[in-house]
């Protein structure tokens, strides 16, 4: 059973994420022009890109939020996103800056806790969105690629690892 097309897009209450319509194949030729589709055969972005959605957030947009529930990861399409969070005190500190080809959010597909910072907009930024719906029925239905996709999250979350050990001994 194919997820309803509304479960395919995240809720968007507290961020200003929109959707854009657009068709399995142009979502499936963006993906295959990015670094992160080069790891699928094309029979693969295909199903991934009919899982998946085009969305647009303006320059200081809200993708997610600090501390809220994760429902979906994103691939940048276009742009630029600053990731923050909160220090002690309150402070929003710089994590990452992610940009056209890489991808945020993946953590919460993974462990299904809240998010560890806030995305915003540097500049308009085009995202191809992966919905936990989208992600389950992946796993239900096309395990291989499911697994090719998770062994993904984990080469970019062990990189993450990696940085950040690596800036905790050398500031």
């Amino acid at each position: 059973m194919i997820p309803e097309p509304s479960m395919l897009f995240p809720p968007t209450q507290g961020t200003d994420m929109r959707q854009v319509s657009s068709t399995i194949a142009e979502r499936a030729a963006l993906i295959d022009t990015l670094p992160w589709g080069a790891r699928f055969p094309w029979h693969e972005v295909q199903i991934l890109a009919g899982l998946m959605r085009r969305a647009v957030v303006a320059s200081k947009g809200v993708i997610f939020r600090e501390s809220t529930a994760g429902d979906y990861m994103a691939l940048v399409q276009a742009g630029e996103i600053n990731v923050l969070r909160a220090d002690s005190t309150g402070k929003p500190q710089l994590m990452a800056t992610v940009r056209p080809g890489q991808t945020l959010g993946e953590m919460t597909l993974v462990d299904e806790w809240t998010r560890s910072g806030t995305a915003i907009a540097v500049t308009e930024v085009q995202l191809i969105v992966l919905t936990r719906a989208g992600y389950d029925h992946l796993c239900e239905q096309h395990p291989a690629i499911a697994l090719r996709l998770m062994t993904q999250f984990a080469r970019i979350i062990s990189q993450r690892l990696r940085r950040a050990s690596k800036a905790l001994v050398e500031p």
